[in-house]
């Protein structure tokens, strides 16, 4: 049997704190000494300290911000020997990082050299833009392609030796944005053709991508417009791999190219893939915690956005969930997106759509395997 998707937070189970998308006290305060100037960095970094918190000891979602606090380490005045401890952390991290991107880039070629647009999202992205590979951990390459090549970009990858990281076969279709693929040599390859866990369109990201180099390797990632968004966005997502980790590369992309930013674009992109909510939520939380250059009249648009209440619900339940809900009201909320953008394959009741979100096929397959335990939201695509 293959190996189930790496472990993420259980829908079922309740999350603690550090899993959720703000962070808690002692998290802002890393983050603070990880990305601030001196002499707030210092500040930040001896509040933490006086946490009784040391770098060995720190929560999952702390430790994936070690390359950046390397990185910021003098503005933030660590001393010597925690300096040694992250010294070593982002060897480790760029060794990682490195079999991963040199096992994964060939299948981005692959793809292509089919004919097909490939756009890196998320931590490849950044990488791709910041060049500093030690800096941020990734676990895979996400990428994105259009959604009509969803099936052929699977195929491809499938006769070239790639397998499936979940469990069944790879579908393609507008019941999951995406699907894990791995090879025999570390590789590992995130296949997107929606940006968002959300049914969508997101033609206008593939058509306004631009060029970058990984690795010496050529590669298109999103415009400026584009990456902020996504990375801000995703890390409201209801089973969220790595929290807070949007806030240090979202700081990091403004920090090189805010500029850049097209905001006019941002907001509409934002609209249209009715992501306002969590890009608000984001956005002003960069500007008021941490001085992001955002517009005030950007976040005016964002919040002047009319939002249903099942998307209010939605955001609520992966901001603070009660124990039953993140299971039940994202899939409600996808479900209606879903119901938008792909009626014609996409049932028009709640429980069928349940059973094909959660690989289970049939509403009976589902009753069999939530009574077997069978059912495992956290391992779902």
């Amino acid at each position: 049997m293959l190996p189930r998707t790496p472990a993420v937070p259980s829908a079922w189970a309740p999350k603690p704190p550090e899993e959720l998308p703000l962070p808690t006290p002692a998290q802002l305060d890393l983050l603070r000494a990880a990305l601030l100037p001196a002499p707030a960095a210092a500040r930040a970094w001896a509040r933490w300290g006086e946490r009784g918190l040391r770098l060995g000891t720190t929560d999952r979602a702390s430790r994936r911000l070690l390359g950046q606090l390397h990185h910021n380490h003098r503005a933030a005045g660590v001393g010597p020997e925690d300096v040694a401890r992250l010294r070593a952390s982002g060897h480790r991290t760029f060794a990682h990082n490195t079999t991963v991107l040199r096992a994964s880039l060939p299948a981005v070629q692959l793809l292509e050299q089919a004919g097909m647009p490939v756009v890196l999202l998320k931590g490849a992205a950044v990488l791709a833009l910041t060049g500093g590979i030690g800096r941020r951990p990734i676990t895979d390459v996400d990428v994105l392609v259009p959604e009509h090549e969803g099936r052929r970009a699977i195929d491809l990858l499938l006769q070239a030796g790639w397998r499936s990281h979940s469990e069944g076969p790879p579908r393609a279709d507008s019941s999951c944005h995406g699907w894990n693929f791995v090879d025999g040599d570390g590789g590992s390859l995130d296949l997107h053709w929606w940006c968002y866990r959300t049914a969508g369109s997101d033609a206008g990201v593939i058509r306004d991508a631009r060029s970058a180099q990984l690795l010496g390797t050529p590669v298109t990632v999103p415009s400026p417009a584009d990456l902020l968004l996504t990375t801000v966005v995703n890390g409201f997502g209801p089973l969220q791999a790595a929290p807070v980790r949007w806030i240090a590369d979202s700081v990091v992309l403004l920090g090189l190219e805010a500029d850049a930013v097209d905001w006019d674009t941002l907001v509409a992109r934002a609209r249209e893939r009715d992501v306002t909510l969590p890009a608000a939520e984001g956005l002003e939380y960069l500007a008021t915690r941490f001085g992001a250059p955002v517009p005030p009249a950007t976040l005016t648009a964002l919040r002047a956005t009319p939002v249903a209440l099942r998307t209010r619900l939605y955001h609520r339940s992966v901001m603070s969930p009660p124990r039953r809900a993140p299971v039940l009201v994202p899939e409600l909320e996808a479900h209606r997106r879903r119901r938008l953008h792909d009626p014609e394959h996409t049932p028009w009741d709640f429980p069928r759509h349940f059973a094909q979100q959660a690989g289970a096929g049939t509403v009976r397959h589902l009753i069999w395997r939530s009574l077997t335990g069978a059912l495992r939201p956290g391992d779902r695509r």
